[in-house]
């Protein structure tokens, strides 16, 4: 593996690790490393191919970051989970007061 596949791996893990994170180019540098000016030229070369392929994005501030797509489907898994399991608190608190009730629950058919 080149340097160059070395750096864009390592850079893909960080916003892996965290999909939400926006960081800078120096940011990045410190994280994966980078020593000298040209690691530095390496660095941003290999961020323009990023965004180039749409792996990730740029914003005005010259911030780096997953496309809003990768982050939104991380994100509604967790709705889902988090939705789920308020469903089932409900309907287990639900059944402890059904159980608790001093009237018994006949049920009609």
């Amino acid at each position: 593996m080149t340097q160059v596949e070395q750096m864009k791996a390592a850079i893909l893990a960080i916003f892996e690790a965290d999909a939400t994170q926006q960081l800078n180019v120096s940011e990045i540098s410190e994280r994966i490393g980078v020593a000298g000016s040209q690691g530095f030229k390496d660095l941003v070369k290999v961020l323009a191919e990023l965004e180039g392929d749409k792996t990730l994005n740029m914003d005005d501030a010259g911030k780096f970051r997953l496309p809003a797509s990768n982050r939104l489907v991380e994100g509604s898994s967790m709705l889902t989970i988090v939705a789920l399991a308020s469903f089932q608190s409900l309907i287990r608190n639900l059944m402890i007061q059904i159980s608790l009730s001093p009237h018994p629950i006949r049920i009609l058919r």
